[in-house]
């Protein structure tokens, strides 16, 4: 089963702290969860994980027979023996990367598994065996959670802080707090470079642009379909690489890549930076209500027949498409996708994914020669 664009989006919503699963996957208050659910009424026996598509191996050892490559990169298989899954990652197969995944102590905290939340992962806390702490791992398939039947972590992961981009003062997650959306203030910016100028919105303590950049590097930086009209459209589509401010040498599919902890002006104007993931994460608090974050941050036209967008907030997404890394280009009109500046391992990053007729906002991730949207941030580096 290829989970390039639905399992890869796990590690998006996979995320690092509790907030993201709420905030940018959504909180299903309607869940028909009870108190008494347990991880065992979520687990599905191989023969289910084979009738949808995940292939399945009795040891590692039988997997490593399976070649892992670039026509299977970022696939995600289940390995009996480890009771665990593996994504082919980089030229080998790996499964350190659900040790990031968000930890939740009961189904009720979670929510229903939706067709807005299929693909995303979780690790729930079970009761300590022997002095360790024991993890499950969920996975939300075709509207249940699917059960990897276990797994261990004896490490405890600390909730990320948030950067306030205005004030690069450090606070902690719940004290931000949520903004009426007639609180918010527009504004306007020129880029210096160029002498374009964009729309800019205050949300809180964030000050956004609220159109996509459009500023031409020289290299990876494109227009959809590489049509000049659909820049001015909808802004052009950078390589994570050329976001970030890097060179493919330094950052690149397979490269491992440092760009440290503090802000990241990348391709941005001066006095601006690319988002962080949690910055991101801050946006999504910041609206409030985690089930239609998707629609208050999409623009109110210019997305597809179906589309939700209400545009509360004045952030104005677009639906700029993508291009992919064979230069193929798909999305444009009913698929916004919007760069951050954290990786998740040398061939991806993650990114904000907006889809016309869906009320959420997700955080997935795609591989970083992928050419995306990018949206700024106020906030000297």
């Amino acid at each position: 089963m290829n989970f390039k664009n639905v399992m890869t989006s796990t590690l998006g919503c996979a995320a690092i702290s509790f907030p993201l699963i709420l905030a940018a996957c959504g909180d299903d208050s309607s869940s028909n969860s009870s108190d008494n659910t347990t991880a065992e009424d979520y687990k599905f026996s191989i023969e289910e994980l084979e009738k949808m598509g995940v292939s399945i191996f009795d040891s590692a050892d039988d997997l490593k027979k399976e070649k892992c490559g670039d026509e299977n990169e970022l696939e995600t298989v289940y390995v009996k023996a480890d009771s665990s899954f593996y994504m082919c990652d980089n030229g080998k197969w790996d499964n350190e990367f659900l040790e990031e995944l968000p930890v939740f102590e009961s189904m009720d905290e979670v929510g229903k598994c939706d067709e807005d939340r299929e693909g995303m992962m979780f690790k729930m806390e079970l009761p300590e065996v022997n002095g360790n702490t024991a993890y499950e791992t969920f996975i939300c398939e075709h509207g249940k959670w699917v059960s990897d039947f276990g797994g261990n972590d004896d490490d405890t992961e600390e909730v990320e802080e948030i950067v306030e981009s205005d004030t690069a003062e450090t606070v902690k997650t719940d004290t931000v707090e949520t903004v009426a959306p007639k609180a918010v203030v527009k504004g306007t910016m020129t880029d210096e470079r160029d002498g374009k100028t964009y729309q800019t919105v205050k949300i809180g303590k964030q000050t956004w642009m609220a159109e996509n950049l459009n500023y031409k590097t020289s290299s990876g930086s494109y227009c959809y379909d590489d049509d000049e009209e659909n820049c001015d459209k909808y802004g052009r589509l950078y390589t994570w690489v050329t976001a970030v401010g890097k060179t493919e040498k330094q950052c690149g599919d397979g490269h491992e890549c440092d760009i440290g902890t503090s802000f990241v002006q990348g391709v941005c104007p001066s006095g601006w930076h690319m988002p962080k993931y949690v910055e991101w994460e801050t946006l999504f608090k910041a609206l409030g209500d985690s089930l239609t974050t998707g629609k208050a941050l999409m623009a109110a036209s210019g997305w597809g027949e179906d589309a939700v967008g209400t545009d509360d907030y004045g952030f104005s997404a677009l639906p700029g498409g993508l291009r992919n890394n064979f230069g193929d280009f798909n999305g444009d009109g009913v698929r916004g996708y919007f760069w951050s500046t954290k990786q998740v391992n040398t061939n991806g990053a993650f990114y904000v994914d907006l889809f016309s007729d869906r009320v959420t906002a997700t955080l997935y991730v795609y591989r970083k020669s992928y050419a995306l949207s990018v949206r700024c941030v106020k906030g000297k580096v």
